[in-house]
């Protein structure tokens, strides 16, 4: 579609009053790009009666420029795939800045069989296209779109212009860059290149079921600004442990586990004795290098690490 109510003509008569490219410079830099609502409203698509649509009243902001899926839903062409491998084709929509005049719209970008995602562009400048996620769609070896698996990749812009997400769902990186990602309930900031650093992060404290054969006093941990932190005082219930046998304790959840590498942290048994409990990256918390634990002792341990 042609920016036809864009800001730059005017209503009266009908008359540029400025170029789309310094419409874009004016404005863009300072507008955020993306679904416009929250990742808890409907998917941005949907397979209906066997076809792909975007749904009525999906609305989105690229560049300054409004797009709209309109009244009806949208159908969105996607070829069937008579390959032995599935294709992954991009769903976006995309801001054509090599048209005259520019153009907006939903964009199938078709992959190649067997191979990933196509990339999703964001050409700086005045040339070129920027474009914003709104899907995966996988199609099946030798099948169509209608058995094709849809997956919603598209960010949102809340209320106050803020990034809304989920971790699955992340914008692209910007130096500086704030997200708010509603599944997990953390602010991230971008570094610009790769990392997304925490800024606001707080799980607050959340018990954890102990393993077989112990008994929780206090078994619990908090995820606080990208840290997380692990309480555990356990009583022995199953048989006495013989000194450096290992023995697992609790499971540490996803949300709160190390991305790499193992943790390791001391530990008070009854009686003054020591040992060391391991943290692993699956979020397994096992007893080890111990001397010894009766039945009816007490283990007490705490721990912090980065997360992810």
């Amino acid at each position: 579609m042609a920016f036809q109510f864009a800001p730059y003509y005017d209503s009266g008569s009908g008359k540029r009053i400025m170029s789309e490219a310094a419409y874009e410079a004016l404005v863009g830099a300072y507008t955020p790009d993306g679904i416009i609502g929250t990742p808890n409203d409907q998917p941005p698509l949907k397979l209906s009666g066997g076809q792909l649509v975007v749904p009525a009243g999906i609305e989105g902001i690229l560049r300054a420029y409004w797009w709209s899926s309109g009244p009806a839903d949208l159908p969105v062409p996607i070829d069937p795939n008579p390959s032995g491998s599935t294709r992954h084709d991009h769903v976006v929509v995309q801001v054509n800045r090599d048209a005259n005049p520019r153009t907006l719209g939903v964009v199938p970008k078709k992959g190649v069989p067997g191979g990933g995602l196509p990339e999703l562009v964001q050409a700086p400048g005045t040339t070129g296209q920027f474009e914003i996620s709104l899907g995966r769609v996988a199609v099946p070896a030798g099948g169509t779109v209608a058995t094709a698996a849809v997956t919603r990749l598209g960010w949102y812009i809340g209320p106050d212009g803020q990034y809304l997400c989920t971790k699955d769902t992340r914008p692209p990186h910007a130096p500086g860059r704030r997200i708010r990602e509603v599944d997990t309930g953390r602010s991230l900031e971008s570094d610009g290149d790769e990392q997304w650093l925490s800024v606001l992060d707080d799980s607050g404290w959340v018990n954890l079921a102990p393993a077989a054969q112990w008994e929780r006093n206090t078994l619990r941990i908090r995820r606080m600004s990208g840290i997380g932190y692990l309480q555990l005082d356990l009583d022995r219930k199953g048989p006495s442990l013989a000194a450096s046998t290992t023995s697992k304790l609790c499971t540490i959840p996803p949300a709160y586990a190390l991305g790499t590498g193992q943790l390791f942290a001391a530990a008070v048994i009854h009686h003054g004795k020591v040992g060391r409990i391991s943290i692993a990256p699956n979020g397994d918390v096992t007893l080890s290098n111990h001397e010894g634990i009766a039945q009816g002792q007490y283990l007490v341990s705490s721990a912090s690490w980065p997360i992810g």
